[in-house]
């Protein structure tokens, strides 16, 4: 049995470290041209 997951298209963010809340993340918004919300999403750092 094979699991296929679709990875295209994706899209890669660069986001600078410095504006991510250790413990609390950052909240990223896509939106399109013009200006669309297209998802929102909050990024958080695991530590283990």
């Amino acid at each position: 049995m094979v699991t296929m997951m679709l990875t295209y298209p994706s899209d890669f963010v660069l986001i600078d470290r410095n504006v991510v809340d250790i413990w609390g993340g950052v909240n990223v918004t896509f939106v399109d041209q013009q200006g669309q919300v297209l998802s929102k999403n909050k990024i958080t750092i695991t530590h283990r």
